[in-house]
């Protein structure tokens, strides 16, 4: 399921930002992307596996990080 998930995401719901208006909700699919990224480092195939979902979480993760740092006040949830 954290495969589909992520390729919906990935093809779908972020390339086309018409479908997300805001900082908020482009921070949040982003979070979404990389929480679903850091599940399946939990239960990885292999090794080699488990590292490139745990790089793809800490890159979506840190994107995510940067937009809510300059688009979001400090006292946003999503933040």
């Amino acid at each position: 399921m954290c495969h589909n998930l992520i390729k919906l995401l990935e093809e779908e719901v972020i390339p086309n930002k018409h479908h997300i208006k805001g900082a908020e909700a482009i921070v949040f699919f982003r979070k979404m992307l990389a929480d679903f990224n850091r599940y399946l480092c939990e239960y990885p195939e292999d090794h080699k596996a488990r590292k490139h979902y745990l790089e793809q979480a800490s890159t979506h993760y840190t994107e995510a990080e940067q937009i809510a740092r300059s688009n979001l006040p400090q006292t946003n949830p999503v933040r």
